[in-house]
């Protein structure tokens, strides 16, 4: 038979030929293992579709946490709280400097929807307004690649608050929100920066007493 140099010199070489020659299978083999991987993920969906209820000590709080743990390979929430203790005072006054008509809109129209999520009870509305508020603080503040690490981090952090916190502790954690906006709207960068520190000082302080309350509950649990 020709060989495959000579069949390419006439134009005459097939798929299955430049396959060979590459090392890829046959198109023939390539179906069937399409077909296979196919029915393989189907197997692994309906497997996943079928699977058995959580446990009951995997409550959506403990969900949270876990998700985190996922996302973050094991990072605390104390370990966030102290990275975002770092990088936002500084955003919250660069935003005070940079901000414009349009990001004060948005951040005015965000403390709105917090403060009415209070007022309601509506705890899910009120964490929801205020990673709004944050990403709009960070638009402001002009830095994209801050708003891309950290919109995961509040948004998992958020729903630990959602499913654990009481109303109560929360409105202590957000209450410095309208501070932070009336510096961001006056161009104070140096009040701006205060308010975050004071609102994240805050968090981080009731974030430890509802942890340690959760810590001391599974221990018990477990006993």
């Amino acid at each position: 038979s020709d060989s495959y140099e000579a069949r390419a010199r006439r134009g005459g070489c097939r798929r299955s030929d430049h396959n060979q020659l590459l090392g890829r299978p046959s198109s023939g083999t390539a179906r069937g293992s399409r077909r296979i991987e196919r029915k393989n993920s189907f197997d692994s969906r309906k497997r996943h579709r079928f699977r058995e209820p959580p446990s009951p000590a995997n409550t959506p709080a403990r969900d949270a946490e876990m998700m985190l743990e996922e996302l973050t390979d094991g990072v605390s929430f104390a370990e966030l709280l102290e990275t975002r203790a770092i990088v936002e005072p500084e955003l919250a006054a660069r935003a005070a400097v940079r901000k414009t008509e349009a990001n004060l809109s948005r951040l005015e129209s965000a403390l709105r929807g917090l403060n009415f999520g209070l007022a309601a009870g509506s705890l899910k509305l009120a964490v929801d307004c205020e990673r709004v508020f944050h990403e709009n603080l960070w638009d402001a503040a002009g830095d994209r690649v801050i708003c891309r690490m950290l919109a995961t981090v509040h948004m998992v952090m958020g729903k630990l608050v959602e499913t654990s916190w009481l109303l109560a502790d929360y409105k202590l954690a957000v209450r410095q929100h309208g501070n932070i906006l009336v510096a961001v709207r006056s161009g104070n960068p140096g009040a701006a920066s205060h308010a975050m520190i004071v609102h994240l000082e805050t968090t981080a302080t009731i974030l430890s007493r509802v942890l340690r309350v959760r810590s001391n509950s599974r221990k018990t649990e477990e006993r």
